[in-house]
């Protein structure tokens, strides 16, 4: 629901690729949304995945960045609107996806700024 609500941007990290949301992906990229994605350099791509030709455009025109980070320390994923989930390591390491949602202005721009940190630590993912 976040993506199909966001007007301005959708940033997202993660740890595994959900292929149920590229359909929103789509719609957000061809509403103009802007999208960021963090992963894991050891991120496992489902063989079934297909980014598609919308998404694939999107990263050709820098709508949609793609970097890598040595290792996912939270789940998150948020827009200009909504912190659509935030969820952190369990005991053994693994993000345990029972996160919170918020759409608090002082979540939302802790959210941002924890996002914004993170990216700053990342490096590009080289086109494939």
């Amino acid at each position: 629901q976040m993506i199909r609500e966001a007007e301005e941007y959708v940033w997202r990290i993660t740890d595994r690729y959900i292929i149920t949301v590229i359909p929103s992906w789509n719609d957000a990229l061809e509403r103009g949304v802007e999208a960021r994605l963090l992963e894991p350099e050891n991120i496992v791509i489902p063989p079934e995945f297909n980014r598609g030709p919308v998404i694939r455009e999107a990263v050709l025109n820098q709508q949609f960045l793609n970097r890598l980070v040595n290792d996912v320390p939270v789940f998150m994923s948020l827009s200009e609107k909504h912190v659509a989930g935030i969820c952190f390591p369990a005991n053994d390491g693994r993000i345990d996806y029972r996160g919170f949602v918020s759409e608090d202005p002082t979540v939302l721009k802790w959210a941002k700024d924890l996002y914004e940190n993170l990216w700053s630590k990342s490096r590009p993912k080289p086109l494939t």
